[in-house]
């Protein structure tokens, strides 16, 4: 999950505030949804399982719904850059509770998760930071996709 993130967050903070901005012709998210999406979710299912063990840690949601008409981003004037640090964010908070999970296999399903095991949920945000990440370098070859100039 860390490795997939930290590849995700070297393919975002290249970007810049116009080209994180970007909104397809075609529909799709823009780079940024992309980027509030996936660290957004990494947050609300590890803040959850760590408030069942310590409920001194709030759960926190801060995913964005899924692109209504009246969506604002949450910081709609960051580079793909300071996108990337809030990525390293919520991975060393995901990491810096861990010992909270002491205990508990891979194997095991962990209370406040809606995952059937930890196994489960760390592959699936390895494939989540995996697909957006790739979704989003899709949008590089879409017409109108602003240079860096």
């Amino acid at each position: 999950m860390e490795a997939s993130c930290s590849e995700s967050q070297k393919v975002f903070a290249a970007l810049t505030t116009e080209q994180m901005n970007f909104q397809p012709a075609n529909g799709t998210h823009t780079p940024r949804w992309n980027v509030e999406h996936m660290m957004g979710r990494q947050l609300l299912f590890f803040s959850q399982m760590y408030h069942e063990s310590d409920d001194s840690i709030p759960v926190m949601d801060l995913n964005p719904a899924q692109m209504p008409p009246d969506y604002k981003f949450a910081n709609a004037d960051w580079t793909g850059a300071e996108e990337a640090r809030q990525m390293k964010r919520v991975s060393d908070f995901s990491r810096r509770f861990a010992y909270l999970l002491d205990g508990y296999s891979v194997n095991d399903k962990v209370p406040g998760s809606r995952w059937p095991t930890l196994k489960a949920l760390l592959n699936q945000m390895e494939r989540h930071y995996s697909e957006h990440t790739a979704n989003t370098q899709e949008k590089f070859l879409l017409p109108g996709w602003p240079s860096k100039e």
